[in-house]
Parts: C-alpha cells; sequence; structure tokens
C-alpha cells in the first residue's frame, strides 16, 4: 500500500507541476507579479503539506490521548468496582446499615458515569461495543441491587438475601473481568495506532520530500522563466542601443510581455522616434540651408558675369559685329537656360559640359586670342547627375587665377 501510495505521489507531482509551469509561462504578467506569485505558488506547497501533515498528527494525537484516558479510566473501575459494591451489600445484608442508607447506588451512578464517558471518548466501533457489554453487565448489576431492596423490603430471610448477594458478587467480578479484558482492547489498539502513525509518518516523510523536490523544481524553472523575462528584453535592448550606435536609427524594439522591460522598451522606442525625426528635421533644414547658400553663391556670380557679357554685348552691336552678337547671345540664352534648368539642382553632366560650354564661348569671345579651350570627356558617364554649377566655377577660377 505504501510503494502505491509512493508511486502515485510520484506520478501525480511532476503532472501537476507541469500544468502549473506551463501556466506560470503562458500569461502576461508583470515582473513583480511573477516573483510574488512564485513565492506564493512555493509557500503554498510546503503549507500545504505542512498543514496536512500536522493536522495528521493532531488527529493521531487525539486519538492516542483518548486512548490512554480511557485506558486510565477503565483502571481506575476495575479496581473500584468489585470492593466497592460488595463491601456496601455485605454491610446492608450483615444488618450494619439500612439499605436505605447504603451507597451502592452512588457507586453504580459512578461507574456508569465513567463508562459511558469513555464510551464517548472513544472513536472504535469495537471498544463501543466492549463498553455496551460493561454497560448491560452493570445494568444486570443494578437489578440485583434492586432485588436486594425489595427483599430487605418484604422481611426476606437472610438465606435468600446471602443468595441474591452471592449473585452481586459474580456480577461485579464479570464487571472486572470485562473492564480487563476492555483495557487489554485498548493496549493493543495502542500499540497498533502507534504502529499506524509509524506507517503514515513514512509516508508522509515521502510526500513531504516529494512536495520538497517539486517545490525546489518549481523555484528553478519560475527563476529560470523570471530571468528569461528579464534578460531576453534587455538583450534586445542592448541590441537596439548598438545598432543605434553604428548609426541606425530604424530598429526597434520588441516584445511579447506586459511588464516594466516591455514598458521599457516602448519609451525607448518612442525616444528613437523622436530622435529620427528630430535628425530628419536637421539634414532637412541643412540642405536648405545648403541650397539657400548655393542660390546666393549663384546670385552673386551670374549677374557679375551677366553684366559683363551685356557690356560685351554692347561693344560688339555698336562695332556692327551683328554675326558674333547673335552668337554671344545664343550662347548666353544656352548657359541661362541650363543654370535655371526649371529648378532643378541637379542635373545631367552632359548638361553641366553644355552649360560650361556657352560660358567659355561668352568668354571666348571677349578675350578672343588669349583665351583657348578644349572639353573631353567620357561618353559613358554623361548622363550621370552632377550638382548644378559643378564645373563652370572651376573652369572660371582656372581663367582667371590660372
Amino acid at each position: 500500500m505504501i510503494y502505491t501510495e509512493r508511486k502515485l505521489a510520484a506520478e501525480m507531482s511532476p503532472r501537476y507541476l507541469g500544468r502549473i509551469i506551463n501556466y506560470f509561462a503562458g500569461i502576461n504578467l508583470s515582473i513583480r507579479t511573477k516573483i510574488l506569485l512564485s513565492f506564493l505558488v512555493v509557500v503554498a506547497l510546503m503549507g500545504s503539506v505542512n498543514t496536512v501533515l500536522i493536522m495528521q498528527v493532531l488527529n493521531f494525537n487525539r486519538q492516542y490521548d483518548a486512548i490512554i484516558d480511557n485506558i486510565t479510566t477503565a483502571n481506575s473501575i476495575n479496581g473500584y468496582i468489585k470492593p466497592a459494591i460488595n463491601s456496601e451489600m455485605w454491610d446492608i445484608v450483615a444488618g450494619k446499615k439500612e439499605f436505605s442508607e447504603g451507597k451502592q447506588y452512588q457507586i453504580i451512578e459512578e461507574v456508569n458515569d465513567k463508562l459511558w464517558g469513555m464510551k464517548a471518548n472513544t472513536d472504535s466501533d469495537k471498544a463501543e461495543i466492549k463498553l455496551d457489554v460493561i454497560l448491560r453487565t452493570m445494568q444486570t448489576l443494578t437489578r440485583y441491587v434492586d432485588k436486594m431492596g425489595a427483599q430487605m423490603a418484604l422481611g426476606s430471610r437472610v438465606s435468600d438475601n446471602e443468595q441474591v448477594l452471592e449473585n452481586i458478587r459474580g456480577v461485579s467480578e464479570l464487571v472486572e473481568d470485562l473492564t480487563q479484558e476492555y483495557v487489554l482492547f485498548e493496549v493493543n489498539r495502542a500499540e497498533e495506532n502507534y504502529r499506524q502513525i509509524q506507517r503514515h509518518f513514512v509516508r508522509w516523510t515521502f510526500i513531504y520530500l516529494a512536495l520538497m523536490f517539486a517545490a525546489a523544481i518549481f523555484s528553478v524553472v519560475a527563476a529560470w522563466i523570471i530571468s528569461e523575462s528579464i534578460y531576453i528584453p534587455i538583450k534586445k535592448l542592448h541590441n537596439v542601443t548598438t545598432t543605434i550606435t553604428e548609426n541606425d536609427l530604424q530598429v526597434l524594439v520588441t516584445s511579447d510581455n506586459v511588464n516594466e522591460i516591455a514598458e521599457l522598451g516602448l519609451s525607448f522606442n518612442i525616444m528613437i522616434g523622436k530622435i529620427r525625426e528630430m535628425l530628419d528635421s536637421k539634414i532637412k533644414e541643412q540642405e536648405n540651408l545648403k541650397k539657400a547658400e548655393f542660390r546666393v553663391l549663384q546670385a552673386q556670380i551670374n549677374p557679375h558675369f551677366l553684366y559683363n557679357t551685356l557690356d560685351t554685348i554692347i561693344w560688339m552691336a555698336e562695332s556692327k559685329r551683328n554675326d558674333q552678337v547673335i552668337e554671344i547671345v545664343r550662347a548666353l540664352s544656352s548657359f541661362f537656360r541650363i543654370t535655371l534648368s526649371k529648378g532643378r539642382d541637379w542635373i545631367t553632366i552632359r548638361e553641366e559640359i553644355e552649360r560650361t560650354k556657352s560660358y567659355l564661348t561668352i568668354q571666348k569671345m571677349r578675350y578672343r586670342d588669349i583665351l583657348d579651350y578644349r572639353i573631353e570627356a567620357d561618353p559613358s558617364i554623361l548622363d550621370y547627375s552632377i550638382l548644378k554649377m559643378t564645373l563652370q566655377p572651376l573652369v572660371e577660377n582656372a581663367i582667371y587665377h590660372g
């Protein structure tokens, strides 16, 4: 039986422990709640087995105390009923005292009270049966005492009274024998109760150790789950911060948990978003600033170049050089058409070369024989984009500053 209970406990503990662990791992709780829940589960495991063990010990202790009390009470009856009732009835039969003055009924009532108390104090059916037998024997003793009183009231003979007295002595002796038998029964029951306590102690020791082992496993698994719920989000947060140090603000923290770390990750994502917005705004602001500076530079270059070119056109017109006027006006028109380029800041290399060529055409007409140029470009790169006004300022610098 003990082996079966051990096997059952060994099979049940991992199964229910696994259910608890799976349930615990599947719910989303804060870290503080998980720690408190783990603590409460361990306390419940240990507290339940301790409570049951204490209840068992108290129950066995109550049974053992009841047996000892009944044995003590039975021993007090065993050495009392026979000499007390026999002595009292002999004094009555011998004429030393009247029947009405005797304490025979007081003795019987005292013994009956003890027997009823013993019956109320026992939880054994066999013990109750034995006590019922003693009580019925006491009833027989009471009837013989009543018979003695009735005979003496009618003036019966001494021989008749002595015969009833012998019956009373026989019944009182039977009461003592039955009481002694009851005492032996209770002693044997106390011994059996002790053996039962030993068996239960062994069984509950095994169950206690099994639950201790289950509590230890649960503690380890709960500690692992809680540590993972802390470590993994922090690791993700660490990876994100490492990625951010590599100038990547697109990555975000992801978390399936609903706890303090997840809230930290959410706040971190919001912070990254705001930083990204600020950087985008700053980059756009810098681009606009560069465009403005570029346009200012264009505004400074173009009027100066335009004034000089217009002076050259006026001089050529006054000199009646109409063909050259037409050529320089066409070059100027091409130069500004590409310069404006419909507001675009980026143009193809082909357009930038064409613009530079128009600029050199105008300058050639101004400086004549002191300026000569040749444009060479790889055809494979002509369709690539380039920032407007990249080549022309270099050419202009070469013309004026060598």
